[in-house]
């Protein structure tokens, strides 16, 4: 009887542009942690899990942290303070995806924005309503070509997922995100 051996997966980036090193957002694919991404949420909860990811083995999970109604505001934060170069054109793409197989009864938007010390910021919004599938099974990538970074210090980049309308803690209003890249 010949013998077998299982291997664990691993938790390694599987995106080239991540693997060749191009990606200027460190730990872009959240495989080696939370580090050095900072969390902030109103009425949320923002964490890594290491399960229904879209690439690699782990990604983070916006949940809304109450049943609320259409006034209370929830929102969570999720800010890579790895800097991109600043005075240049870049193009971002990262990975949005939901937990749930049920529609969300509540308006979900993600903006992704590059908040600099001094000047204008650049902001665009992309929906995640629309991406209904069990454990992450559904994903949907999103593109901004072109993203000129203003000039000064390194910039973060953040993302802001917000609910509007009643929200649930079942999972229905999850997102995940995974795959942040710029390049």
């Amino acid at each position: 009887m010949a013998s077998t051996t299982s291997t664990a997966p691993t938790c390694a980036p599987t995106i080239k542009e991540v693997e060749k090193g191009r990606n200027q957002v460190d730990n872009g694919s959240f495989e080696t942690g939370n580090a050095p991404w900072a969390r902030s949420s109103t009425n949320a909860q923002i964490s890594r899990i290491v399960s229904k990811s879209y690439e690699g083995c782990a990604a983070f999970v916006f949940q809304p942290s109450a049943n609320t109604g259409n006034t209370m505001t929830r929102s969570a934060n999720l800010t890579s303070n790895s800097g991109i170069t600043p005075a240049s054109t870049h193009d971002l793409t990262f990975y949005l995806g939901r937990k749930s197989t049920a529609s969300s009864s509540s308006s979900v938007a993600v903006t992704a924005a590059v908040r600099p010390q001094a000047g204008t910021a650049w902001t665009q919004s992309f929906t995640a309503c629309n991406l209904v599938g069990a454990n992450g099974s559904v994903w949907k990538k999103y593109t901004a070509n072109n993203v000129k970074f203003n000039s000064g210090a390194p910039l973060p980049l953040m993302f802001t997922v917000t609910w509007s309308g009643a929200t649930t803690t079942d999972s229905t209003d999850d997102v995940l995100i995974d795959g942040v890249m710029v390049i």
